[in-house]
């Protein structure tokens, strides 16, 4: 009696199972008082379930009734308080530890503790239980969870039944077990269930009933058909196997061509992203030049017209500065221009492309930036990661960002302009920036200040790091001062895809 079917039986009687009481005693009929009334231990249950609560079941644990027909009078009956005299047919009932009501009572133990794991908590909640956890939590819902199935509770049970109950060919009268039990041991591994098959071999006569030899044969014959279906589908597995391997190695032989194929496609995207011009495309890339140059020169010029009317007139300080710097960026953008108009595919340049912004980074450095922005330094880029990081981006915005990194370490006096790619995670690239010049100032405090607009410690304009933060937010980038051990000024830049 599990709680559940204790439950089950107040909600049909009416009583609890303690108070309906445990295991009574019967002779020739007629119940023996007090055996079986609620606090009568009479088999000493609660005592052995002291011993081992897991192991053992006690007197609430148990429902039932042992029925003697006793023709010879052995069971001498005192007194519904005293039950039956202790003589020697009573000590055989009950004497630990060979009494018949305690032998059969351990065989039952067994195959309820160990066969059918009665009342116990599945290691998972046992675990959950003992960190602390209480039932209706999300980790541990209440009601009932079957955690096995029927069909395969029955197939264990079969599979230890004999171990457990240990029922002897010598001292066993007759032996039944239910024939859907044994028909279950057909879907087990025929390994498992030979020991079992033989140990039915040792019962001789009419020990075993007529319906289970019928099952056992069912079981003899099931494993032969499934001998036979496994030869089959050995034979079928064999052919189909070779198939298999043959496609493996086509699939392989496809997947070094893919290889190949990837490879070359990022060596051309690599050229194409910056390609020479050739003499058949000269006229094509000047035209656009002159294009892009002219609405880049028409809009400088239309922030300074507007620039000289505000000092012609009121002359509003911040309005004048703001024109200026916009115009200052547009010079910027067409200076940008121009270098990659004999340097790179200057069409893919002034719109926005979806790229490996790693490449592209390291070729315009050492292609294009050296040879004017950094032409006075020694420009190296270090890249620790081969993985394309495609992102979308500008890439004029992202000239002028090291167009003004690289001119402001040439005025720093710096001679070696080092850029270090690095891939963080999945989704994000960083960029250490340093050079070897003079560093960030020590009047510069706090040293984030360095990217307000107007702050500068040279000559310049104090818009280039201001501008280069502006255009890193952009594209959801940051920029942070960095501080190492390395000489000169150094800055880390974050890029997300």
């Amino acid at each position: 009696m599990n709680p559940y079917k204790k439950s089950y039986f107040k909600r049909q009687s009416g009583i609890h199972v303690v108070d309906f009481g445990s295991i009574f005693l019967f002779i020739n009929g007629y119940r023996v008082s007090p055996y079986g009334d609620r606090d009568n231990d009479w088999l000493q249950l609660n005592s052995r379930k002291a011993q081992g609560m897991r192991r053992h079941l006690g007197n609430r644990d148990v429902l039932g009734f042992v029925n003697i027909y006793d023709d010879a009078n052995d069971f001498r009956i005192v007194s519904n308080r005293e039950g039956v005299a202790r003589n020697e047919a009573f000590n055989q009932l009950v004497k630990k530890p060979n009494g018949f009501v305690l032998n059969a009572l351990t065989r039952l133990e067994k195959f309820v503790v160990e066969g059918l794991s009665w009342d116990q908590v599945s290691e998972d909640t046992r675990k959950k239980l003992t960190a602390g956890a209480f039932p209706g939590e999300s980790s541990l819902p209440e009601g009932e969870v079957y955690i096995e199935s029927s069909e395969s509770k029955s197939r264990r049970i079969a599979l230890d039944v004999l171990k457990i109950v240990d029922a002897s060919p010598a001292n066993t009268e007759s032996l039944y077990i239910a024939p859907h039990i044994l028909d279950s041991l057909s879907r087990e591994k025929e390994e498992s269930v030979s020991e079992i098959l033989k140990k039915f071999d040792a019962y001789n006569g009419e020990v075993i009933t007529r319906d289970v030899k019928l099952a056992l044969n069912k079981i003899h014959d099931e494993f032969q058909k499934q001998k036979d279906e496994l030869k089959k589908v050995s034979k079928s597995i064999a052919i189909k196997t070779r198939h298999v391997s043959k496609l493996v190695e086509v699939a392989r032989n496809l997947s070094q061509d893919n290889k190949k194929l990837e490879s070359e496609i990022k060596t051309k995207d690599s050229e194409i992203l910056f390609s020479r011009l050739s003499s058949s495309t000269d006229q094509e890339q000047l035209l656009l030049l002159h294009h892009q140059s002219k609405l880049k020169a028409n809009t400088v010029k239309g922030f300074l017209d507007r620039a000289i009317n505000e000092l012609n007139g009121s002359a509003d300080k911040e309005k004048l500065f703001s024109l200026l710097e916009k115009a200052l960026i547009n010079t910027k953008k067409l200076v940008a221009v121009n270098n990659f108009a004999t340097k790179a595919n200057f069409k893919m340049k002034t719109e926005n492309i979806n790229a490996d912004i790693a490449s592209f980074i390291q070729q315009y450095l050492e292609n294009v930036a050296s040879e004017n922005s950094a032409q006075n330094l020694n420009v190296r880029v270090i890249r620790n990661f081969d993985t394309p990081f495609t992102v979308k981006f500008k890439p004029i915005d992202i000239a002028i960002i090291f167009d003004n990194l690289a001119s402001n370490s040439s005025r720093a006096q710096a001679k070696n302009f080092i850029v270090e790619l690095s891939l963080h995670s999945e989704n994000k690239m960083e960029v250490l920036v340093y050079d070897d010049g003079c560093g960030l100032s020590t009047e510069v405090t706090p040293s984030v200040a360095i990217f307000e607009k107007g702050v500068t410690t040279t000559t310049g304009s104090g818009l280039g790091l201001y501008h280069v933060k502006q255009t890193i937010e952009k594209i959801n980038g940051t920029i942070e001062i960095f501080n190492s051990d390395k000489k000169g000024f150094c800055l880390l830049i974050g890029i997300y895809k």
